[in-house]
């Protein structure tokens, strides 16, 4: 983050990784990086988050960050249109195995999900190109009704890893990007700098947000 001007803004870079790209800064931080992509590419859904965390954090309850459900299917879509990876739960076969289609894995040989596919499939998904924080409410119209939470994890959503083998990391990751998301849209106003400015780069099989992408952050008055 840049020095703070004296009319109260900044600018940040969202994203920084060394020159040749071997490097990366830890997956929470990438996930933080799109979710803040997100709110300014999307910013009819701002307002919206505001309000829920005005409205939580005044109910006294015990753990608010809990009751963030907009946030929370906010940043799942988010994670769902932009996985950390194309690929996941990726195991190398130490022994040839025959699945029960019969499908073959001779030893030696490495298997994934295709998580990018599967969490932009039309099968698994309604209009799965569109950017829908709604989709995991279970009330369109009530924002308070009980959502799937961010951590949660599915066969049709396999960013945290499998089922039966999830992250263990998953529930600090979510509380993490909601302090930073609380935080900044309690005490800034965010824009891009360059909305046209490619925000991605493959590194193989990785989906890196670029270092050449600023957010301008201009203090509010609340």
């Amino acid at each position: 983050m840049s020095n703070y001007p004296t009319d109260g803004s900044a600018v940040i870079r969202i994203y920084a990784s060394n020159a040749d790209a071997r490097i990366f800064i830890s997956d929470t931080y990438k996930a933080t990086s799109w979710a803040l992509i997100d709110l300014c590419t999307y910013k009819e859904f701002i307002e919206p988050l505001r309000a829920e965390i005005r409205s939580t954090f005044q109910s006294n309850h015990q753990n608010p960050y809990d009751r963030l459900y907009l946030m929370d299917s906010f940043l799942r879509e988010s994670s769902r249109m932009n996985p950390l990876d194309g690929l996941t739960v990726q195991r190398k076969a130490l022994k040839p195995f025959t699945f029960s289609d019969g499908s073959h894995i001779p030893a030696g040989n490495l298997v994934s999900i295709p998580q990018r596919v599967v969490m932009n499939d039309p099968a698994r998904y309604t209009s799965p190109q569109k950017f829908d924080p709604l989709r995991y409410m279970k009330s369109r119209t009530d924002p308070s009704a009980a959502t799937t939470k961010y951590a949660d994890v599915n066969w049709d959503y396999t960013f945290w890893g499998s089922p039966r083998k999830s992250c263990p990391g998953r529930w600090y990751a979510s509380y993490a990007l909601k302090y930073v998301l609380v935080h900044l849209l309690t005490n800034y106003d965010l824009e891009l700098v360059r909305p046209d400015t490619p925000k991605y780069f493959i590194w193989t099989t990785a989906i890196v947000p670029r270092s050449d992408v600023f957010i301008s952050l201009k203090k509010r008055t609340v």
